[in-house]
């Protein structure tokens, strides 16, 4: 299943984020059952990521470990998505 993260940082941790980022640093690992699809960034530091997981433990476990443990991240929000034919075929 598909699901998107909004990933809103402290922007005080910006430095941080891009430095471990930048070394490719073991904490942004996803792990076993969760594969990044794609990652964006905008210009006020909310990161956001499309990932496919194989159980939502996998997605939780990336949070807490990524973003709220680490202390990088005020707030996470996590939502399932579909591609929009699908969604229409629901209704």
């Amino acid at each position: 299943m598909k699901f998107i993260i909004f990933w809103d940082a402290y922007p005080e941790k910006l430095s941080e984020i891009l430095r471990l980022l930048k070394i490719h640093d073991k904490i942004w690992i996803p792990p076993e059952g969760l594969k990044i699809i794609t990652e964006y960034v905008t210009a006020n530091g909310k990161f956001l990521q499309i990932v496919e997981a194989t159980t939502e433990a996998a997605i939780y476990k990336y949070i807490y470990v990524l973003g709220l443990k680490s202390e990088f991240c005020k707030n996470v929000e996590v939502s399932p998505i579909m591609y929009l034919e699908n969604w229409i075929e629901t209704l």
